[in-house]
């Protein structure tokens, strides 16, 4: 599938000032950036007064909590539709890594937020 981004504000993630451009996508990559595409597509959307951008760090996350999940998708999903794709973890001096089960101070971590329910081991 191709889709075409016509007069997009781009936010390129290198510091400098955005710029409008033309994106063309193919499939899941990104395949032509200029200041006009005129390439055929499946879809064509004129994102005139839209920007888009690669990514977003998120610098203070739980997520590695999530991480351990079984079924971590419905955790993150949240995140992945805020364009986050990027999370540093284990903040504020405790992760999930290096507890073992039957720590009988689990329990205590996080005022209760965080547990060890539905993990993956």
């Amino acid at each position: 599938m191709r889709q075409l981004l016509k007069n997009v504000r781009i936010y390129d993630g290198t510091g400098t000032d955005p710029y409008t451009a033309d994106l063309l996508l193919e499939e899941d990559r990104i395949a032509k950036i200029a200041d006009r595409v005129d390439l055929p597509a499946d879809s064509v959307f004129d994102l005139k007064g839209k920007s888009i951008s690669s990514g977003f760090i998120d610098g203070h996350s739980h997520n590695d909590w999530f991480a351990i999940k079984k079924e971590p998708l419905p955790y993150f999903q949240p995140f992945l539709l805020q364009g986050i794709t990027t999370f540093i973890t284990g903040n504020c001096g405790i992760s999930e890594i290096g507890f073992e089960e039957g720590n009988p101070y689990t329990d205590h971590l996080g005022g209760g937020i965080f547990s060890f329910e539905n993990r993956i081991l």
